[in-house]
């Protein structure tokens, strides 16, 4: 193949041109080119061999060195074909230009910084071939930034200039750059085309700030200046003219670019927080306020709409004036739609909650006089009366946020007839918990059961807390059946999606009680009967027990499993027959012993015995299999950064122990949280304080940067695209102190002391090779050295 590669990457560069149909299209519809210049969306020839290209780069020995070749090789017919007047000579340079761009997208580098080069190694192919990237940016990508004749081309010139900064590939001073040129792209005498490629490039201004003191290349000294320094002198100064002009290109192409005209603005917002953006505040909400009515239909535009508001909202927690001023500014169209409720589009309804919840936020002010007394029993009362499964839950989660904002001043607030804001919600409860009401219920109705039992005690709820635990058990009854008694069952599907949610979020209610009041569920479940008459108690350890596994997200991982300990340690302190005496059905491999490696063939020929185990055995399986993750989790950890070092030549171990110090700064931190919290039961109190061990040292001098790095993440953790999206916007989740416990180390600390009961015999008769195997890994039984 490597005697064809050359010829074939340079057919595949020529088709990267663009045809005269699509060129057609672009210059007809703004819109058409705002949704194919995402370089993610649509199918075409173009799309299709980037990707190969692409392949051939990464994946093929010396590909990059070919594609480099194959790149001079069409630069150099561009300028002869430009020389000798022929008007298509732009679309090479272009093709070049997006094949360049689009591979630094993706971290493959395929040029030189040296004089040198790089590819003198690769055989048959002379070294006249190959284009440094001096060469390549003097002569080709800066005079394309400047070809207002050809629209087109200056816009990939832009768009290949973001994704080398982005990379890090460019130097410092062309870096440097790269600002303003976004703020020059977006003026008003700019062509359509670049202002939108330059909205587009706005996502990668802050690129530098991930590469402080890395090299761009391993055998070369060229620095990027530290982050903060880059941000202050070169971003910062031209964030004015950058919001401006981005806000006058929203004004004229109107909704087509709205998405990632959001999108830039809030990126831009993030920037430099605590001044600029501190100052901007009441410039950008009447802007704000004029596009809402805009964000309805599409879901990502509604959601950088509310990401924009969160930044603001939170920059000015501090300041009562500005918090008022955002309120004041958007409160009047948004009550518009939740007291019209009735001839508002649901879609409508929905984005106005959605704005709530950021609205209604934890603040040292509390929540507003008009959040409480106008758009709180407005919310309740669209609770109470919409069938929209959708916008029901939506109310539930604005309902949420009003508790981890504000509990109390639910608790005082009363209508016209002295009923109190909790009545309006428990009365919401008892509707969604109606067992003839959909499914789809349920869900929100669980989240909702779960908050207020989260922040009201039983002193508060009164009566209220028996009636809400017997709701949650009779609608979690109705969707239980039986499959909750093999695990294997319980996979979720496309027709089972809805009724298993429903039935994680009821049950996630009692698991709560488990982990704040311990014997209190015990006796509540012991006298409640199933649907044979026996205390319901054994049935919902049983789901519980297999429920645990298809807990993703963070917080319910954590919760769960801290519970499970709860119930553990309260079973072998206070030997409750009624746990004792409770045994669940698992299957044991009949060889399970053999310490051969296990193939699925194998596998499938072993024999499986199904034993009774004491619930509690299961329930601390349980544990070990979380812990097994972490320890998992940790170790791919590991092999990352190993792998990141040897590729980097230790050119960040100063990087590497500023990280180190920090996380024994954070770890110090999760300990001392953990200290603090307080239990209604002791159980969970015998937990919590459990010896810990020291975290690693920390440097002192990090910890003013670390706080502000906390402060800015708050934000712009937003971005992420893993389970902490939800944990740092959900009103509940973000609140809860249990997030601040180290679930590995406390897993660690738990079992050790477990493995010192006498019951620990118990546990042991029922250990696999992996459960051993793990506990080894932690220090509680000694290390095989067979």
């Amino acid at each position: 193949m490597i005697k064809y590669l050359d010829e074939l990457c340079s057919q595949l560069c020529q088709l990267v041109q663009l045809p005269e149909k699509t060129l057609e299209i672009w210059s007809n519809s703004i819109a058409e080119y705002v949704v194919d210049s995402e370089e993610f969306l649509g199918y075409s020839v173009r799309l299709v061999t980037m990707d190969l290209i692409k392949k051939i780069a990464s994946k093929v020995h010396t590909g990059a060195q070919f594609i480099n070749c194959a790149i001079n090789k069409m630069l150099i017919l561009s300028e002869s074909l430009h020389n000798e007047g022929v008007v298509y000579w732009w679309k090479l340079l272009e093709a070049c230009l997006y094949i360049s761009g689009n591979l630094a997208s993706n971290s493959i580098n395929i040029f030189s910084h040296n004089n040198r080069s790089i590819h003198q190694t690769l055989n048959n192919t002379s070294n006249s071939c190959f284009i440094e990237f001096d060469v390549f940016y003097t002569h080709y990508l800066k005079p394309s930034l400047g070809q207002s004749d050809f629209p087109f081309l200056q816009a990939t010139a832009l768009r290949c200039m973001s994704h080398l900064y982005e990379a890090n590939i460019i130097n410092e001073s062309q870096a440097q750059c790269f600002p303003s040129l976004l703020s020059n792209a977006m003026s008003a005498t700019q062509s359509s085309i670049l202002k939108i490629s330059a909205m587009h490039s706005l996502d990668t201004l802050r690129a530098n700030e991930n590469n402080i003191k890395k090299p761009m290349e391993t055998n070369t000294t060229t620095f990027v200046t530290s982050s903060s320094v880059f941000i202050t002198n070169y971003i910062v100064p031209h964030l004015p003219n950058l919001i401006s002009n981005l806000l006058e290109c929203l004004s004229t192409f109107g909704e087509p670019v709205l998405d990632v005209g959001l999108c830039g603005l809030y990126k831009l917002l993030c920037v430099d927080l605590n001044q600029f953006t501190q100052s901007i505040i009441t410039q950008i909400i009447p802007i704000m306020v004029g596009l809402f009515k805009h964000c309805f239909g599409v879901a990502t535009t509604l959601s950088y709409y509310t990401r924009i508001i969160r930044v603001l909202y939170k920059v000015a927690s501090s300041n009562k004036e500005s918090i008022e001023a955002i309120e004041n500014a958007l409160l009047p169209t948004l009550i518009t739609y939740l007291e019209n409720h009735e001839v508002s589009e649901s879609g409508d309804i929905e984005a106005a909650l959605k704005v709530f919840s950021v609205l209604i936020s934890p603040s040292e002010f509390g929540i507003s006089s008009n959040l409480i007394h106008r758009v709180f029993p407005a919310v309740v009362h669209i609770a109470i009366t919409s069938t929209d499964a959708v916008v029901i839950s939506e109310c539930c989660d604005v309902i949420r946020c009003y508790l981890a904002a504000g509990s109390s001043q639910i608790l005082e607030w009363h209508d016209d007839e002295g009923n109190n804001g909790v009545g309006y919600i428990l009365h919401v409860t008892s509707r969604l918990l109606d067992p003839s009401n959909p499914v789809e219920w349920a869900t929100p109705a669980g989240k909702l059961a779960y908050a207020i039992l989260l922040h009201f005690d039983a002193q508060q709820l009164r009566e209220n807390t028996d009636l809400l635990l017997r709701g949650v058990l009779a609608r979690l009854c109705t969707l239980m059946g039986n499959n909750h008694k093999q695990s294997s069952q319980l996979v979720y599907n496309d027709q089972q999606k809805g009724i298993h949610g429903a039935r994680q979020s009821l049950l996630f209610v009692i698991i709560l009680l488990f982990r704040i009041r311990t014997k209190l569920a015990i006796d509540f479940l012991s006298t409640i009967p199933d649907l044979s008459g026996k205390p319901i108690l054994k049935e919902i350890l049983s789901i519980w027990c297999n429920c645990q596994p298809y807990y993703f997200s963070r917080y319910e991982i954590q919760v769960s499993t801290m519970a499970l300990a709860n119930l553990i340690l309260h079973t072998i302190n206070t030997k409750d027959e009624r746990i004792m005496q409770i045994t669940l059905q698992e299957e044991m491999d009949n060889n399970d012993n053999n310490e051969s490696i296990q193939t699925r063939s194998k596998s499938s020929q072993q024999t499986k015995i199904l034993i009774d185990v004491p619930i509690i055995v299961s329930m601390y399986k349980l544990l070990l299999n979380e812990l097994d993750k972490k320890l998992e989790e940790e170790a791919e950890c590991d092999d990352e950064g190993n792998d990141s070092e040897f590729d980097d030549n230790d050119d960040n171990s100063d990087d590497d122990n500023e990280e180190v110090q920090a996380e024994g700064f954070e770890q110090q931190e999760e300990l001392c949280v953990e200290d603090e919290i307080k239990s209604d039961d002791k159980n969970d109190q015998d937990i919590i304080s459990q010896k810990k061990r020291k975290g690693k040292a920390k440097d002192n001098s990090n910890s003013d940067d670390m706080l502000q790095d906390d402060d800015d993440a708050d934000i712009s953790n937003v971005d992420t695209e893993e389970d902490d999206i939800i944990l740092s916007e959900d009103p509940i989740y973000s609140t809860d102190h249990i997030m601040n416990v180290n679930l590995k180390e406390f897993l660690c600390n738990f079992l050790s002391d477990l493995s010192h009961q006498i019951y620990y015999n118990e546990f042991s008769r029922y250990h696999t090779s992996l459960e051993l195997t793990t506990l080894q890994r932690i220090g509680i039984l000694p290390q095989n050295n067979e």
